[in-house]
């Protein structure tokens, strides 16, 4: 038998599912940085480890979590919360 859900449950698991993942690739967020720089600049030897120090010292810690992190948090808000949200039903 499947049961009914409210629409404020339906709501909240939504609201739950877009901010859980948000949050764990909001802390995340440098490791796709590192990522996406060694893919831009070429792998040249530079471990992951060193590039991290390079982009901390050439941008400071804010390098390694602000470039993505808004388009980063959205997208898991709108497409996890969609996603985890609304698999029940």
């Amino acid at each position: 038998a499947h049961k009914r859900m409210s629409a404020t449950t339906v709501a909240l698991d939504v609201a739950c599912g877009g901010v859980s993942t948000a949050v764990v690739s909001a802390v995340l967020n440098p490791t796709d940085v590192i990522k996406t720089r060694r893919q831009i600049v070429g792998f040249s030897g530079a471990s992951p480890l060193d590039m991290a120090r390079a982009v901390a010292r050439a941008d400071g810690l804010k390098g390694l979590w602000l470039p993505g992190l808004q388009a980063t948090v959205l997208r898991e808000l709108l497409y996890s919360g969609c996603t985890k949200g609304l698999y029940p039903l």
